[in-house]
């Protein structure tokens, strides 16, 4: 997204000068939208949201959510062997039964 558009939206929408709650110094506050914590324009995600609002996230609040995205995939590494010895040997390929209508 233009972050251009994002920066503004964040002026716009700030509360004004206060302290941020995750680097402490005094800068235009906007709060998180999750937990409601004070935060400023580099201490957050911020994400354009209907009618020309800012969805803001702050780091503490984004690595929460992050953690809940665990990848599920598990890699086989024997079969990877496996595979990687038959790409090699040009054998890729499953012969096929032919049915027989007998």
């Amino acid at each position: 997204m233009d972050e251009l558009l994002i920066t503004s939206l964040f002026i716009q929408n700030s509360e004004g000068q206060d302290k941020c709650e995750i680097c402490k110094k005094k800068k235009l506050i906007n709060c998180c939208n999750r937990c409601g914590d004070g935060i400023c324009y580099n201490c957050c995600l911020s994400f354009p949201h209907e009618y020309d609002t800012v969805f803001n996230i702050c780091f503490k609040c984004s690595e929460e959510i992050e953690k809940q995205f665990t990848p599920t995939l598990v890699i086989d590494r024997e079969k990877l062997k496996l595979l990687k010895q038959r790409i090699k040997k040009n054998r890729t390929y499953v012969k096929r039964k032919r049915f027989s209508n007998k």
